[in-house]
């Protein structure tokens, strides 16, 4: 009944302002990452994705601009993009709405002391409130996942790709993962391998939605 009642919202009510996934006709999947940038293993995911020739969206921690905008610039030179997840990684589900929407907005601010400007935007860990979200797609798109693969529950990349081997990636897919853990880079490539494999491109949010 969830999941109804969510793409009941997403499809119809908030259909091109809410997204789990794109069109299967796509051709292509996106790899989008949470809860960064990170110093160094950030730049490894850049260089994986590099590897398997992708585009990738990071959504990023205001918290983590503030001390890495170096590594938020190099995000965008290496021709990916920026969404936002908050600026101190909090759930809409337990602080006010005038609260969250300061969050956001003070993540907003640090994107623009390096020159960024997105729309796009991710909730901490998928929380909603879905009278929040009618307000916040009205100047937003709101991306969700439809494949996770649970990365940050691992600590190294046998098991993370003993899990994520088995997600079945399709066109279409939006793929969660997180640039803040060392075994991801590895997880991108072999990800990035499997896609190649079947056919299907790597695109940014913004070039798998159109």
């Amino acid at each position: 009944m969830k999941n109804l009642i969510k793409f009941f919202i997403s499809g119809i009510l908030l259909k091109g302002r809410v997204f789990w996934k794109g069109a299967r006709h796509a051709g292509a999947v996106s790899f989008t990452f949470d809860d960064g940038p990170h110093p160094e293993h950030t730049r490894g995911v850049l260089n994986a994705l590099d590897e398997v020739k992708g585009k990738a969206t990071f959504f990023v921690l205001g918290e983590n601009v503030s001390k890495y905008k170096n590594v938020v610039k190099e995000i965008i030179e290496r021709g990916h993009e920026i969404g936002i997840h908050t600026y101190s990684h909090l759930s809409m589900k337990k602080v006010s709405y005038s609260e969250y929407k300061s969050d956001i907005n003070r993540c907003e601010k640090e994107l623009s002391k390096v020159g960024v400007e997105t729309i796009l935007f991710r909730p901490p860990f998928g929380d909603v409130e879905w009278k929040n979200i009618f307000d916040l797609s009205k100047r937003r798109k709101i991306i969700f996942w439809n494949k996770d693969t649970l990365d940050y529950s691992f600590s190294d990349i046998a098991s993370a790709w003993e899990y994520s081997r088995t997600l079945s990636i399709k066109s279409g897919d939006i793929l969660l993962m997180h640039d803040i853990n060392p075994h991801t880079p590895d997880l991108v490539r072999r990800l990035g391998k499997e896609a190649a494999n079947a056919g299907i491109d790597i695109k940014t949010i913004s070039k798998l939605l159109g």
